[in-house]
């Protein structure tokens, strides 16, 4: 990486741009938790519309209490 380079991910990362590591093992966490719970949905028989709303939800409102 390069002095341009730098300054350019220094720039994006000022502006939110670019996550640090506590916001990409957050993102990680989410998804891990997203499949589990879709995953689970299918296992028991509902469709995947249905699968994927329901987690959706589910870890929106785990998280929705992080929120600024």
């Amino acid at each position: 990486m390069d002095g341009n380079d730098l300054v350019k991910m220094t720039l994006l990362d000022m502006k939110g741009l670019v996550m640090n590591d506590e916001e990409k093992q957050a993102l990680i966490c989410m998804a891990d938790q997203y499949l589990v719970i879709y995953n689970h949905l299918i296992d028991i028989g509902q469709n995947e519309p249905f699968a994927h709303q329901a987690a959706m939800n589910i870890v929106q409102a785990q998280y929705a209490a992080y929120k600024d």
